[in-house]
């Protein structure tokens, strides 16, 4: 019975070699899959079948300064940075001199505060070989892609300004030509980039699909515009808690999705200007209760040349949202999610409101008291091709994780049970000439 017992403990062990590398893929630490394989003859070599490999420098660091996670640079000791490149490196031309494919690899790692940044140097190091693997590999490229996540420590006083200048000319120079030609991906996180910056490493990463901008600053003061122009192959953009006043599209032709989080700008202009995106289909504008200092803009000026969306949606959390002119004309909006600020006097109703694409309208915050019916039945009814509505409860803030504590004078009216839930869908629906499915969750 104890031999059976052991013979079957490892059926895992028996499954063929495509399972077991999806399994180790999933692990989502590529180094860890490494450490686990090299415990058995039977995972040994399995490792290096893995098309899309992971290596952050943080997992190379000693457990001490991995203390605070990869968002938490307290403990961090650049003598542990030093010792952990080495390794680092060893496991990213493993990877790229394996006999096997590997489709991406990426990267992730640190900016630090010294003279001679020596990661950086072994990531232009890992950027050349890479391009030599796909040489090496022909049609049937060995490396066809690159994902880089650069970080850099906490960086937001005007003090560092110097240490993020010369930050800032390590990345350009880092994905310079020819390094740049196999970035597929890219996030950028606490660097100061000005929108010459960014207009380099678009022309760098000529193949470039998705861009991440998260706490960058352009500069002193409240910022610059971002602008976009010549990213020929980029499809997604998220700009998340950056201090660049308006973000400009002027030129992304396959631009497809964007997201733009937390902007503070202290004019009626809006955050985003399209001119030329014909492929846009989904926008995301979240404004968190932690940027206070923001004015208003007319949301119809903003997708005036957005004639191809399909999904917006809005989180103006304890922000005013008054007059609120939705004339979207030919816009194809399908989805359209709207997050209620805390309560004030606000006037939202447009009687002008028309629209003929929108099917679905989801509304986070909701609350059983005259403005919200109104405006939900005022949206019903001039909203022809109106589908579903979807009426959910007050939602946490994920820019600092706010959430109505009950403290409000006027308290949440939100339908406690079914009874409740129930009369609100007839209330809504009572009189609508047009079959509108209301949830109420």
């Amino acid at each position: 019975m104890m031999l059976q017992a052991i013979a079957g403990e490892d059926r895992i062990s028996e499954l063929p070699d495509d399972v077991l590398v999806s399994i180790l893929e999933k692990l989502g630490n590529t180094r860890q899959a490494v450490a686990t394989s090299v415990l058995s003859r039977r995972w040994l070599h399995l490792p290096w079948w893995i098309r899309r490999p992971f290596l952050s420098i943080f997992q190379f660091l000693p457990r001490s300064a991995r203390a605070g996670g990869e968002d938490g640079f307290k403990n961090l000791q650049q003598r542990d940075l030093d010792r952990a490149i080495p390794p680092f490196v060893r496991a990213a031309m493993a990877f790229l001199a394996s006999p096997t494919a590997t489709h991406c690899l990426a990267l992730r790692f640190l900016l630090t505060d010294e003279e001679d940044d020596e990661l950086v140097y072994a990531v232009r190091h890992l950027l050349l070989a890479a391009g030599a693997a796909a040489d090496a590999g022909g049609g049937g490229a060995r490396c066809s892609s690159v994902q880089l996540d650069v970080r850099a420590t906490a960086d937001t006083t005007e003090a560092q300004m110097r240490d993020g200048a010369r930050r800032r000319l390590l990345l350009t120079g880092l994905v310079a030509r020819p390094r740049g030609l196999l970035i597929t991906k890219l996030r950028l996180e606490r660097l100061w980039l000005t929108a010459a910056d960014v207009a380099a490493v678009l022309g760098a990463c000529a193949r470039l699909v998705h861009l991440t901008l998260h706490g960058c600053r352009a500069g002193r003061g409240e910022g610059a515009a971002l602008a976009i122009d010549g990213a020929p192959e980029l499809r997604e953009l998220v700009v998340r808690g950056c201090g660049y006043r308006r973000v400009e599209l002027r030129r992304a032709p396959k631009l497809v999705r964007l997201t733009l989080e937390s902007w503070s700008s202290t004019t009626t202009t809006a955050p985003l200007r399209l001119a030329a995106a014909p492929c846009l289909r989904e926008i995301s504008l979240v404004n968190s209760c932690t940027r206070r200092s923001s004015q208003r803009f007319r949301l119809s000026e903003l997708l005036a040349s957005a004639t191809n969306l399909d999904c917006l949606s809005l989180n103006f959390r304890n922000e005013e949202v008054q007059k609120h002119s939705c004339q979207y004309g030919g816009s194809e909006v399908k989805q359209r999610q709207i997050l209620f600020p805390e309560k004030r006097n606000m006037f939202w109703i447009d009687f002008n409101f028309q629209h003929y694409h929108l099917a679905q309208l989801e509304i986070c915050g909701f609350e059983a008291n005259d403005k919200y019916m109104i405006f939900t039945r005022l949206i019903m009814e001039q909203a022809k091709n109106l589908k579903v509505v979807i009426l959910s409860d007050e939602k946490t803030c994920d820019e600092c994780d706010f959430q109505d504590d009950g403290t409000s004078s006027t308290g949440s009216s939100y339908p406690k049970n079914k009874e409740e839930k129930r009369l609100i869908q007839k209330q809504l629906t009572e009189g609508i000439s047009s079959p509108v499915r209301v949830l109420v969750l």
